[in-house]
């Protein structure tokens, strides 16, 4: 199976992208970021819809959609003004709103609408898993090298700022992170992989073990042996990859509950 070159494409897409969304996925569910992260998903599917409507590169409407989104929330957080949740749900329901009116308005939109969905990580390219690959190792290697910046800002915001951490710097830095993963993950692996990589993988970890430490480590584990199962599995039964993957991942946090239990 995996001796062809489109699924060791998909292999290698789905891992990285599955990988860096559990890593950053535990900073979001600490953050309590849930909903944001499903808003700028949608903010992705639009880009990826505007790019099919007018026959331009989704892969780049759905980054720069989607980074400039970011910019917007991260300034609503920042001036705290209290409408910042209200603000993601108008963005949210904005963005599905145009999404489903450009498919429906477009002859290959309308062909490939169920992609902006469930994804189909089977037909990415190979400069679009060049892309990914490079923006991948970009932000979690950004995370990894100033992480005691990031878990000081995550976890005792007034603690970092006592020691002079710009705390709004780094929260900008992490909101176009992630901003910049979901953008260019939509156009190749689809809303419902995407959103699944960022909260259950994550979810599984800190059902686990509460040490931040080891349950990164299990989310990425997770991710990245139910990518690879997921499109055994799809393949031998004839599925489609994304929801496949992610119904693994679901099947592997009920299992972390149990462990974390024990």
């Amino acid at each position: 199976m995996f001796g062809e070159a489109f699924m060791q494409r998909a292999l290698t897409a789905g891992s990285i992208i599955a990988a860096a969304c559990a890593y950053l996925g535990i900073f979001v569910i600490w953050r309590r970021i849930v909903f944001l992260s499903v808003a700028l998903s949608e903010v992705a599917a639009l880009g990826v819809a505007i790019g099919f409507f007018f026959g331009q590169t989704s892969f780049l409407m759905a980054f720069l959609l989607t980074t400039v989104v970011t910019l917007i929330f991260w300034q609503l957080w920042h001036q705290q003004r209290g409408f910042g949740e209200a603000a993601v749900g108008f963005i949210y329901a904005l963005c599905a709103a145009a999404s489903v009116l450009l498919v429906a308005k477009n002859p290959l939109a309308e062909a490939r609408g169920l992609d902006l969905v469930s994804g189909n990580i089977l037909y990415i390219s190979t400069p679009e898993l060049l892309v990914l690959s490079l923006v991948s190792l970009a932000v979690v290697g950004s995370q990894i090298v100033f992480r005691k910046e990031f878990v000081a800002v995550t976890f005792d915001r007034d603690f970092a700022l006592s020691l002079g951490l710009p705390a709004g710097f780094w929260d900008l830095i992490f909101y176009l992170s992630l901003g910049a993963l979901i953008g260019l993950a939509m156009r190749s692996c689809g809303l419902l992989f995407v959103f699944a990589s960022l909260v259950i993988p994550p979810m599984a970890g800190l059902w686990a073990t509460r040490r931040i430490h080891l349950s990164t480590l299990i989310a990425v584990l997770v991710a990245v042996f139910c990518v690879s199962a997921g499109l055994a599995v799809s393949w031998r039964f004839d599925l489609p990859a994304g929801p496949t993957i992610v119904a693994l991942y679901s099947l592997a946090a009920l299992l972390a509950v149990l462990a974390g239990r024990r």
